[in-house]
């Protein structure tokens, strides 16, 4: 028989390796919610903030000859860029290599359910949750069960509304025909026939991401987010408007001057 010492210290190593374990899966966790969603939506919104700007000026700088291509052609790298990372954040998880999308942080808490980071405040998860598209059914339905019985929910609630949404179906299918077919590679769209994505598809696909980034940020960080604006009115696109603004009107007003010999 053994004797309680050496039990007692296998309980012990026992009890650091699936510590050692969950501290790994949550650093996974938050590199894998930043690499699939934080870090393209912040880019986003400063891409949207920019292209916008400039459509705003774009009567006065298609008058100014010397500024029309510069901004243009910022303007089109911008949106081609933005509709390459919002593409790659609904792609579909490769088993075979590491992929950084939506779909894979689903799987990743699927797959890691009991080691994800415990529930912080349940009390400001369930109103997150029916602030952003869950019913009070849902929410009666795990009230009393325990942290991996959310998990599910939120697992089950956001791969539905990937799969079964048919207008989030038809915006993504658009998205991704302009990319895979245009952008990636340079097939000439006058014989292949497609729809390319329209203002309101890249809108409703920024909001889901969106949607599924503040109930994650507050369920398991305790973060208290907000969708802010609809597109270009966060903070990440008025800290990059402010300056660019600045730097359109500064180059008008001294091509207006006469003083400005740039470009």
């Amino acid at each position: 028989m053994k004797t309680p010492r050496k039990i007692s210290a296998k309980l012990k190593l026992n009890v650091t390796l699936n510590h050692t374990k969950q501290d790994q899966v949550s650093i996974e966790f938050t590199n894998l919610i930043h690499a699939s969603i934080s870090r393209p939506l912040h880019f986003i919104e400063r891409s949207l903030a920019v292209s916008s700007l400039i459509s705003e000026h774009r009567v006065k700088l298609n008058a100014a000859k010397e500024y029309m291509s510069f901004f243009g052609y910022t303007q089109l790298v911008y949106n081609e860029q933005l509709m390459i990372t919002l593409a790659r954040m609904y792609d579909i998880k490769k088993r075979k290599y590491k992929t950084n999308c939506i779909e894979a942080t689903l799987m990743f808490m699927q797959e890691n359910i009991a080691e994800l980071p415990p529930i912080k405040n349940r009390e400001k998860t369930f109103r997150c949750m029916l602030e952003h598209d869950f019913t009070q059914d849902e929410i009666d339905g795990v009230k009393n069960l325990d942290d991996q019985a959310i998990t599910r929910l939120v697992m089950k609630h956001y791969s539905r509304w990937l799969k079964k949404d048919a207008t989030l179906a038809q915006a993504l299918k658009r998205l991704k025909n302009a990319r895979n077919k245009q952008l990636a590679h340079s097939e000439d769209d006058t014989v292949l026939k497609f729809e390319t994505p329209t203002f309101d598809d890249v809108k409703l696909l920024i909001h889901y991401a969106k949607n599924f980034f503040i109930v994650i940020s507050m369920i398991y960080y305790d973060i208290t987010m907000s969708l802010e604006g609809e597109y270009n009115g966060t903070k990440a696109a008025e800290a990059i408007k402010i300056p660019t603004s600045k730097v359109i009107n500064d180059l008008l007003n001294l091509r207006e001057s006469g003083k400005s010999k740039l470009l």
